[in-house]
């Protein structure tokens, strides 16, 4: 028995009675490693219970359980009267033998093949390097979210559990909490203009599922989709990965150039578009260009998708009304995101989709996910209805003002004759623009080394350059 207890001991199998994991998974874990890495090779009697829980110190109920589960996935096998054994037919592609588990890993011997899809979507989103989890010195497009009211949300959170009847506990409905979608309907008509009933609103996992979504029911693959030029990566990524084709439209400070839209593929039939602030330039859709969009989309036969991504942060005159308000033949297709407003990590988001599309994304939405989580939903909706929403959002756009006059303060005080900014009225970016014998790219991933994060203009540009910018973020 003492041989036995020596090749355990060999084979690692110890127990830490201070960590927090249970006895039982751990001598599990250890004697699966074991088997696993040829330790403890097939065929291999195992000591018998009462002498292993002496041997490691704990209960021979604790042992019984750890070798009922090996026994259950097939890693022991049990005879009565002659004990208990390492199996003898375990799939030879999960035992490691002589560190060849180690040798795998470091040589990705594997070779797993992906779609030439695959690899473009990823060559698209790894040129813009604001991806990083990590915020970091002018990260764009993040929330301050040391200012939102934790207290508050905790508040309305405890409430939410205490009285959130059962019967909303199951598979809601698709297209989401209904109170949600009210308290969404109310503030978009009010403060955004949308002409919409809660029926229309579909609630999303973000802003980009929205894009996704859209894409996807809009359009078959190997058509086109209308996209501004320099435009949004996600919006790139996400049409892009459903096998559509992408016609890139130049923008001015006036927004999308529609008259390169008279001139462009005639068989699109989307038109995405960021009119209240282009993303990332900053202009905004002239109220002319507005209504000749809307008018083409209706001659040529195109739905547009509105991205309203951060209108909420106008910081001079009311909010610009959105393009959805001026359709009068439900043409535009309206994508708002909370992710911005309030915190990334909700992933939550809606769609405001004419009333004939309603079944259709409903449908697409209960076919991808089930819908998104009630618990959440009803929190949101609580803390609109009880008029919170509306007061951090005027503590942001205050706050953000402030940011960004500070940020173009110390631009032309600091780095004066080598980037040029200008303040503008709405949005959580700048673009900074550098001399014209500047790469933009190289300088950014010069900066990106240094901890900071500041994306290259034209790695948002498909077809149309620009002068060398970089995108400067500072509301984090």
């Amino acid at each position: 028995m003492a041989k036995n207890i020596s090749i355990l001991q060999f084979a690692g199998i110890s127990i830490d009675h201070n960590l927090d994991q249970p006895l039982y998974q751990q001598v599990y874990s250890s004697l699966r490693s074991a088997i696993l890495e040829g330790l403890l090779r097939p065929g291999y009697r195992m000591p018998a219970t009462r002498t292993l829980s002496i041997e490691l110190g704990v209960s021979r109920n604790t042992i019984l359980i750890a070798f009922d589960q090996l026994t259950a996935e097939g890693y022991l096998k049990s005879f009565v009267g002659s004990g208990t054994f390492v199996s003898d037919f375990l799939p030879e592609n999960l035992l490691q033998v002589n560190g060849e588990k180690s040798k795998s890993k470091k040589s990705g011997s594997i070779n797993i093949r992906v779609s030439k899809r695959s690899n473009d979507i990823s060559n698209i989103l790894s040129t813009a390097n604001n991806l990083s989890r990590e915020v970091k010195t002018f990260k764009h497009g993040s929330p301050s979210i040391a200012d939102f009211p934790f207290k508050i949300w905790k508040k309305i959170s405890g409430d939410i559990i205490q009285k959130l009847p059962e019967k909303t506990l199951g598979y809601g409905d698709p297209a989401g909490y209904w109170p949600l979608r009210q308290a969404i309907a109310t503030y978009l008509r009010t403060y955004r203009a949308v002409k919409c009933e809660a029926e229309q609103v579909i609630i999303v996992s973000g802003s980009q599922q929205a894009l996704d979504f859209t894409g996807r029911l809009i359009l078959d693959p190997g058509e086109s989709v209308l996209m501004e030029d320099p435009g949004y990566m996600g919006a790139k990524g996400a049409f892009y990965s459903s096998g559509l084709k992408l016609v890139p439209i130049p923008v001015d400070d006036q927004g999308i150039i529609t008259d390169y839209l008279t001139n462009s593929d005639s068989e699109a039939r989307l038109c995405y578009v960021t009119p209240s602030h282009q993303y990332p330039l900053g202009s905004v859709l002239s109220i002319k260009r507005r209504m000749e969009l809307l008018d083409l989309a209706v001659k040529n036969n195109f739905m547009i998708l509105e991205d309203d991504y951060d209108s909420e942060f106008r910081y001079s005159g009311k909010p610009l009304p959105s393009l959805q308000g001026l359709d009068k033949s439900d043409r535009v297709i309206y994508t708002g995101s909370f992710s911005k407003v309030l915190f990334p990590a909700l992933r939550l988001g809606y769609l405001v989709v004419p009333p004939q599309l309603i079944e259709t994304f409903t449908t697409l939405r209960s076919l991808t996910d089930r819908g998104s989580p009630v618990l959440e939903q009803s929190i949101i909706a609580e803390f609109i209805q009880s008029g919170d929403f509306y007061r951090h959002i005027r503590k942001m756009r205050k706050l953000y003002h402030e940011r960004q006059k500070i940020l173009v303060s110390e631009i032309d005080k600091q780095l004066e004759g080598l980037l040029t900014v200008k303040e503008t009225d709405s949005g959580m970016h700048l673009v900074g623009w550098l001399p014209e014998n500047c790469n933009d790219q190289a300088v950014s991933k010069y900066l990106y080394s240094k901890g900071i994060i500041a994306p290259a203009l034209n790695d948002y540009c498909l077809e149309y350059k620009q002068k060398p910018g970089l995108i400067l973020g500072y509301t984090a």
